[in-house]
């Protein structure tokens, strides 16, 4: 574990902010360190269906394809 997080980036996203975008090239994986995040996917008519909530110590980011199916938005202001 210590090797990984020497490799990783670390950085802070402040509440509200959307930090992956559906449909936005599937480049990272996020380990959330602080604070809390809601993934969700835009419905065709605007509205948000709210997939699930994350919080420290869950990963996040690894797609089926090569584009990420969701968003994320910081819920609160967190780390990864």
């Amino acid at each position: 574990m210590g090797v990984l997080d020497s490799m990783a980036a670390k950085h802070a996203v402040a509440k509200s902010k959307t930090f992956i975008v559906e449909g936005d090239e599937a480049d990272s994986v996020f380990n959330i360190t602080a604070g809390s995040a809601k993934i969700y996917k835009l419905l065709g008519d605007g509205r948000r269906q709210i997939i699930g909530f994350l919080g420290v110590g869950d990963f996040l980011g690894l797609a089926p394809g090569k584009r990420y199916p969701f968003s994320a938005e910081a819920i609160t202001s967190m780390k990864y």
